[in-house]
């Protein structure tokens, strides 16, 4: 069974949401890298805490990077990319999302020469994998679309215009 390299998540203000989807990871993760953009350091103690006493024998490393102001959307999820730039693929998962039995291995198994595979056809990036080769020939999400909002369109199209 191939470990996931990254599963890279981010929250603003969503602990209990984000607990939820860390629980419900069910496939063999390398490092679960956390992006929370909150400057409560509440917040931050909180999910530290949680990881930190985390019983899971899934999850072998957990990365959480603190930015007291937002980073927004694409800057978040390219967080992930920069920070493990020699992981062959990333899953980047929405913290409002419960992921079901199986979910990851299927997303895994699915992986195939287009580089990206989507959680769900009606949200397609709130949860996805992608492969470095993708991001080396796509290139990142652009930061400039800040907080959010048709990073992922944008994504899409520069996709298609590349093959």
């Amino acid at each position: 069974m191939k470990k996931i390299p990254v599963f890279g998540t981010q929250t603003l203000n969503s602990v209990s949401n984000l607990k939820k989807l860390i629980l419900s990871i069910d496939y063999p993760v390398e490092t679960l890298s956390i992006v929370v953009n909150n400057e409560n350091f509440d917040i931050l103690n909180d999910i530290k805490n949680f990881t930190d006493n985390l019983n899971s024998e899934l999850i072998e490393r957990v990365d959480i990077s603190w930015h007291p102001t937002n980073l927004g959307c694409p800057a978040s999820w390219n967080y992930h990319f920069k920070s493990y730039p020699y992981a062959d693929f990333f899953i980047k998962i929405d913290d409002d999302i419960e992921l079901a039995p199986g979910d990851l291995k299927r997303i895994v198994e699915n992986l195939s020469d287009n580089g990206i595979v989507f959680y769900s056809t009606n949200t397609k990036y709130a949860g996805f994998l992608i492969t470095n080769e993708t991001l080396m020939k796509v290139g990142l999400f652009d930061e400039n679309m800040y907080p959010c909002n048709y990073e992922d369109d944008d994504y899409q199209i520069r996709t298609y215009m590349l093959g």
